[in-house]
């Protein structure tokens, strides 16, 4: 499983700041860390990087309509950057279907005091540290929300920190990361490194593109009533 130390050994000899065999010392080593986790990091808010668009759930409070998002915050994971679909399960495993809109739609909500049973729209504000979720109408009863988000990229803690990646990602970071370093240092870019750097993510990207739809509404299949956001049968 490769370390951010290896990342960084590699794309440090791509640039020829290192020979083989040869590692770095530690300033350049921590260095290039920093540039690793600011590369993730933008990353992280790139739709065509995300390789995978995770299913979260919690149990809504009735009469509450936010929701912190975010380590340690109410619900209590990574903060997404981006909330791509959602739905709303009762107890009986029916799904009434949402709305992922944003904060010009949410702020056009003249009675955000409203209730149901199902709400049918969501806004979120990724925020920082945590993030926000919005509902409307006002949920009145204990149902589970449902909520696909971008999954974040995890930053190395640490040179020894490790990873795993989809197919493609090794590279994916090793040459770019080589990029960045030679910009950084001020070494020269053999021109096969920028093609291999540009046609890596181009290929990674064209996979997500077709993998991942924009569609912000869920359109699984909702079975029951016809009131609060359920379609008939």
């Amino acid at each position: 499983m490769p370390t951010a130390q290896s990342y960084i050994n590699r794309a440090l000899r791509l640039v020829n700041v290192i020979a083989d065999g040869e590692t770095p010392n530690s300033s350049i080593a921590t260095d290039c860390l920093t540039i690793l986790n600011d590369m993730l990091g933008l990353w992280n808010i790139d739709k065509l990087l995300i390789y995978q668009i995770e299913e979260n759930t919690h149990t809504l409070v009735a009469g509450t309509a936010t929701y912190t998002v975010g380590s340690g915050a109410t619900i209590n994971i990574a903060r997404p950057n981006k909330i791509q679909q959602a739905f709303i399960r009762d107890s009986s495993n029916y799904d009434g279907k949402m709305s992922v809109i944003n904060q010009e739609e949410y702020n056009r909500i003249t009675d955000k005091t409203t209730q149901s049973d199902f709400p049918d729209r969501l806004y979120y504000d990724p925020g920082f540290a945590n993030g926000t979720i919005y509902l409307y109408p006002t949920p009145s009863t204990a149902n589970t929300l449902h909520f696909f988000n971008w999954k974040p990229f995890s930053t190395f803690a640490t040179l020894v920190t490790s990873a795993t990646f989809p197919d493609g990602y090794n590279q994916l970071l090793t040459y770019n990361l080589a990029v960045l370093i030679s910009a950084e240092f001020g070494t020269p870019l053999r021109q096969d490194v920028l093609n291999i750097a540009l046609d890596t993510k181009e290929k990674i990207s064209g996979l997500n593109n077709s993998t991942f739809s924009d569609i912000t509404v869920f359109d699984g299949i909702f079975s029951g009533r016809t009131n609060n956001g359920f379609l008939n049968d």
